[in-house]
């Protein structure tokens, strides 16, 4: 049995495209990270998809997604690795599906990816 220390990055995405307006499916998640694996040739991570709501108030819920990618016992990434390579694809994540603001996060740290007009209304034209 071999024990690692535990390391992981998750990615925080809302489903609505701010452009359409329309909630993307978590197949259609899947594929665009697919896609974005393929085009990192061998230098991709494996990655978790879990499904989370957002929830603030009565006013406010929103279905959304962690994507998750860890430190693994038969790869030999660095944690800067992992974090670099999760928040290129947060990155590719907030423009494929027109989002105003991704969150990528680890135990210790937490950055928000902004689209450049946030804060302009509306974000996305």
């Amino acid at each position: 049995m071999e024990v690692i220390d535990k390391y992981e990055v998750s990615i925080f995405i809302g489903s609505r495209n701010e452009k359409t307006k329309k909630d993307f499916t978590k197949l259609q998640l899947i594929k665009t990270i697919q896609r974005y694996q393929t085009a990192s040739g061998d230098k991709f991570l494996p990655v978790r998809v879990t499904d989370i709501s957002y929830v603030s108030g009565v006013d406010y819920c929103e279905h959304g997604f962690q994507i998750t990618a860890a430190k693994l016992p038969t790869r030999n990434e660095s944690e800067n690795a992992i974090w670099v390579w999760a928040e290129n694809l947060a990155h590719h994540l907030l423009v494929s599906f027109k989002q105003n603001r991704v969150g990528v996060s680890d135990e210790d740290h937490t950055i928000f990816l902004r689209h450049k007009s946030v804060g302009r209304i509306p974000a996305w034209r």
